[in-house]
């Protein structure tokens, strides 16, 4: 009769089920893992296009002075443009 148990026995089915579906325990585990770590980007994401987290908002949202004067020097669009004068000797390659 054979009453002996040995640490070989215990595990025998334990190695055998892991022999025959490592290939797919290991793309369940690999599928699981992508899965969370999208869910967590897309947490973050959404969490920062809500405003309750994420990136901060500029405090002021205007022009200085120096700015806004520089801004309103410059020519518009209905206005003629100024002669460029070029030196002698000069041709512009953009003119038709």
């Amino acid at each position: 009769m054979k009453n002996d148990l040995s640490i070989g026995s215990i595990f025998h089915p334990l190695k055998r089920f892991f022999r025959h579906f490592h290939t797919t325990l290991f793309i369940v585990f690999v599928v699981a893992g992508l899965s969370y770590s999208v869910i967590l980007i897309t947490q973050a994401v959404s969490s920062a296009a809500n405003g309750d987290g994420g990136v901060p908002t500029t405090q002021s949202e205007t022009f200085d002075s120096g700015t806004m004067q520089q801004l309103k020097s410059f020519y518009s669009s209905d206005e003629a443009p100024t002669e460029i004068t070029l030196p002698e000797g000069r041709i512009n390659p953009f003119s038709e």
